[in-house]
């Protein structure tokens, strides 16, 4: 497929877009019994308190392929892991069109709240996950994100192979492209196959709905 095409996708069930917004929208503590109780209907529409009586993701590493992840999100201190930049231009920590989409994904994967018992903010599906971030794209608002998708268009591919070689359990790509020009890239198909035979889980958006038909997404 087309480098220009690919975009991040939230998660694929409306439930967990959810969470997407309540994560990036931050978890003052003044909120908190509000933001844990609107996500509750999110979280047993798919089951997590029952999947949370097996495991709650301890021991687990999940690799976000996104547009990177703040370490410094409070309901993810403790759970990032040093990761990689395979972007190298566009938006820098702190910046505002840095790291939105990757955080909100991370969040949605391993968030654990944060104040007294973690307690307030964010939980999600395996809250004792860690996550490895990998940036692999800007965001949509980046200034730079047409001028990275030509420079660093092999980075998807890349950044699977770097995650597998890490021993990341779960590969996550919370991106795709359903355009009218989306087809398999080889070197994705490799990378994917490669990460497989690792042993990791890769797992891809679906896409964000049906507003305009069910066009097939790639990955």
């Amino acid at each position: 497929m087309t480098a220009s095409a690919r975009r991040p996708v939230p998660a694929p069930l409306v439930a967990l877009a959810l969470l997407c917004t309540l994560f990036a929208l931050g978890t003052p503590p003044a909120a908190a019994d509000s933001i844990r109780d609107q996500q509750r209907w999110a979280l047993d529409a798919i089951n997590v308190p029952l999947a949370w009586e097996t495991t709650r993701g301890a021991g687990i590493t999940v690799a976000v392929l996104d547009t990177g992840v703040d370490a410094d999100h409070p309901d993810l201190a403790g759970a990032v892991l040093e990761g990689r930049d395979l972007i190298g231009m566009g938006a820098a920590p702190g910046d505002e069109t840095w790291a939105s989409h990757g955080t909100a994904m991370a969040g949605i994967i391993a968030g654990r709240g944060h104040g007294p018992g973690r307690d307030n903010g964010v939980i999600g599906v395996a809250p004792e996950a860690r996550i490895l971030p990998v940036r692999v794209l800007l965001e949509d608002d980046d200034p730079e994100r047409d001028a990275a998708r030509d420079a660093r268009r092999g980075a998807l591919a890349e950044g699977i192979r770097w995650a597998a070689d890490q021993g990341a359990d779960v590969i996550n790509l919370s991106l795709g492209d359903d355009s009218e020009s989306a087809h398999p890239d080889p070197e994705e198909d490799a990378a994917v196959r490669y990460a497989l035979g690792k042993g990791a889980v890769v797992v891809a958006s679906a896409g964000n709905g049906g507003e305009k038909g069910d066009p097939v997404s790639y990955p």
